[in-house]
């Protein structure tokens, strides 16, 4: 490994709802070749072990003990397909998924605008698959390269084989446990072919009245002043994002409780008979936006769908507010909010 174990090791500065907590041995992967080592130490010593990407999703419930496999490794190489307008992007796990965002587009390379400003690593994009805005990470990835920590082998995972869904993905399956996602390729557009990807809520009326240009850039520009104005930053106020996924309905159960709740809005799921239910709303109607305990931890007044932890309250104090949440939400509305980021230690 570049770097040694670091242990015991203070997990909170690299967790963005600066909860406390500890590991038993922090291990910085700096390369693909540092994976296997970290894990056969964590073996050796018969203790788990599991990757912590940017910590923008997840909490950690007091001490984990076992071993922690920071992901910081870096690389973008770019290859245009000749005679096509697409182009291939091929980035190493660590890099940071909000200047890549941001890096693409400048040069012109279009296809994750509508994901710019959602934090955390490039390898943790596809564990959730990740979206915003009309658009999910699945729509551009060519594939997922992995190392099964059980073999000691790589493999490469066509985008059709990674079971991609909302929220949800097979790296998040029981087989995938030994698996470490070391990079991915994304197939992109050049700009000449581009075309924005507007349709969404109020990005259209956004985009226009703040003046930016139809470019990958621009439209960057456009996503990342939308989420300053909605979404705290977490270097400001703690938090992990959407703490909740949106509740996904079937027509029927939809239809049931909207005529309970006339104003209850709802988005169809394309390719299905299903409706997604914003749980901002769900969150707001049961009282929750805004408010905040004493501890310090609470559901932020811009977004109600966002836990925000400024009290830097433990893992412990934060579950059990995510809990008060989802039983309120639940008594009123009948539906089940579950949370969107990883929890460990629970």
């Amino acid at each position: 490994m570049t770097e040694p174990l670091h242990s015991p090791a203070n997990l909170q500065p690299w967790l963005t709802l600066a909860t406390p907590a500890t590991c038993r041995a922090l291990a910085t992967i700096s390369h693909p070749s540092d994976v296997l080592p970290a894990v056969e130490m964590a073996r050796r010593l018969e203790l788990p072990w599991r990757v912590l990407g940017g910590g923008s999703n997840t909490v950690v419930a007091g001490h984990y003990d076992g071993v922690m496999l920071h992901m910081v490794t870096q690389g973008v190489e770019i290859e245009p397909l000749r005679g096509s307008p697409w182009v291939r992007v091929v980035v190493e796990a660590g890099e940071s998924w909000p200047r890549l965002v941001r890096s693409l587009a400048a040069q012109g390379l279009g296809g994750i605008e509508n994901l710019a400003l959602i934090p955390g690593t490039a390898g943790a994009a596809p564990v959730q698959n990740i979206g915003a805005y009309g658009c999910e990470l699945s729509q551009v990835v060519d594939s997922v390269e992995i190392l099964d920590t059980d073999t000691g082998k790589q493999r490469v995972l066509q985008a059709d084989e990674c079971q991609f869904g909302y929220r949800d993905s097979l790296f998040k399956r029981p087989e995938a446990r030994g698996w470490v996602i070391i990079r991915l390729t994304l197939r992109l557009k050049s700009a000449d072919a581009w075309r924005p990807h507007l349709d969404y809520g109020d990005v259209a009326r956004h985009h226009q009245a703040l003046g930016h240009p139809d470019t990958p850039a621009g439209v960057v520009r456009t996503i990342e002043t939308i989420r300053s104005e909605k979404l705290p930053d977490p270097a400001q106020v703690p938090n992990v994002g959407s703490f909740f996924k949106n509740p996904i309905l079937g027509r029927t159960e939809y239809m049931d409780l909207k005529a309970r709740f006339p104003t209850l809005p709802g988005f169809s799921v394309p390719g299905s008979d299903l409706i997604k239910v914003p749980a901002a709303w769900l969150i707001e109607q049961a009282g929750f936006k805004g408010h905040l305990t004493e501890e310090g931890v609470g559901m932020s007044a811009r977004q109600a769908l966002v836990l925000v932890n400024p009290g830097r309250c433990s893992g412990h104090v934060v579950l059990a507010f995510a809990r008060e949440v989802q039983a309120a939400v639940r008594a009123v509305f009948g539906v089940e909010l579950v949370p969107e980021p990883d929890i460990v230690g629970a």
